[in-house]
């Protein structure tokens, strides 16, 4: 029961202690700052200040303030964090503090119980009975309160040695920063203020380009109904396969026709072109003589009146050339029959033919 009462008392004190309070933090910079201004005020700097006295003051006064009011916000959340990791700390002993307040009431109303009794003995016995186990609980809050007290103890001193640092940190800075003002503030008094830097022009913000108008969601199209199923159709029956036709037989080449002998006439007529033949391949002959250019034909002459026609005379023999390779023998072509002469021109037309033959010469037609 007394260790339970003594922490109580403990963390009621321990809750009234407290660090460097903030206000305090404000009160010393406040004196801080009238200090640096009777000394400013006393020196030799500003009776010899010129007529910018009024544009340093109005500049670096409101900065002063300023750092000033910054280092009691600064005091201000270090207190803050403090008080609020005081609080998680003390909300984990809760639960412990719980379990010993059931302990504690056990014993107060066994103890509360032998007080009601009147009768001396039962009164007497029962305190007896329940003093060993009311001790044996008073023993278990005891040490179990002991480690709690310990242990808080040391959280709370190392919490309240970071407040204690940490508004300390807060006030040498908010210290340090009045007195580079008050610095800069002599020195306003005796050079003048400073030719202000031209500020740069800021840069013109580059316009956003128009967002694209969204493209209207094309509507959707219908489903097409289904299309009802088509009954199926009876399978035909298969035909019988056509018998193969019997192929036709090759018909046979026609053999080429003899070319016409041509006529003696003045106008000869155009001989017949024989028969496109399979296109065998032609065998190389030789080479005719160029034959003379032909004479301007002469003009139609009377034809005379045919005569007996005498015997052709005998073919010259052609003289021998180089035989060519040998080669698949074409079908062969038949022999030109020489022209026959007439006496009866030769007589009468004693000008050469314009187609004259050489009797030396066979001609050949292909």
């Amino acid at each position: 029961m007394k260790f339970f009462i003594s922490f109580v008392f403990l963390c009621l004190v321990l809750s009234c202690v407290a660090a460097l309070s903030p206000d305090q933090v404000e009160s010393r910079l406040k004196s801080h700052v009238q200090n640096r201004s009777f000394a400013l005020l006393r020196s030799g700097r500003a009776a010899r200040a010129g007529s910018n006295t009024m544009q340093c003051y109005d500049k670096y006064v409101p900065l002063i303030r300023e750092a000033a009011a910054n280092g009691k916000l600064d005091s201000d959340t270090c207190a803050q964090d403090a008080q609020t990791a005081k609080e998680e700390e003390t909300a984990k002993s809760e639960m412990i503090r719980e379990s010993l307040n059931i302990k504690v009431g056990s014993i107060e109303k066994g103890l509360g119980a032998c007080v009601a009794k009147y009768d001396v003995m039962d009164y007497f016995t029962c305190l007896r009975d329940h003093a060993s186990e009311s001790q044996t609980t008073a023993n278990e809050v005891g040490k179990t309160s002991a480690v709690i007290v310990e242990g808080l103890n040391i959280v709370l001193t190392n919490i309240e040695i970071r407040e204690n640092r940490c508004i300390e940190q807060a006030f040498e800075k908010a210290e340090q920063e009045t007195d580079k003002l008050f610095t800069e503030l002599e020195n306003c008094l005796v050079e003048g203020l400073p030719e202000p830097e031209p500020e740069p022009e800021p840069e013109p913000e580059p316009e956003p380009e128009p967002e694209p108008e969204p493209e209207p969601e094309p509507e959707p199209e219908p489903e097409p109904e289904p299309e009802p199923e088509p009954e199926p159709e009876p399978e035909p029956e298969p035909e019988p396969e056509p018998e193969p036709e019997p192929e036709p037989e090759p018909e046979p080449e026609p053999e080429p026709e003899p070319e016409p002998e041509p006529e003696p006439e003045p106008e000869p007529e155009p001989e017949p072109e024989p028969e496109p033949e399979p296109e065998p391949e032609p065998e190389p002959e030789p080479e005719p003589e160029p034959e003379p250019e032909p004479e301007p034909e002469p003009e139609p002459e009377p034809e005379p009146e045919p005569e007996p026609e005498p015997e052709p005379e005998p073919e010259p023999e052609p003289e021998p050339e180089p035989e060519p390779e040998p080669e698949p023998e074409p079908e062969p072509e038949p022999e030109p029959e020489p022209e026959p002469e007439s006496e009866s021109e030769s007589e009468s037309d004693p000008e050469p033919h314009p187609n004259p033959l050489p009797k030396d010469e066979v001609h050949f037609n292909f």
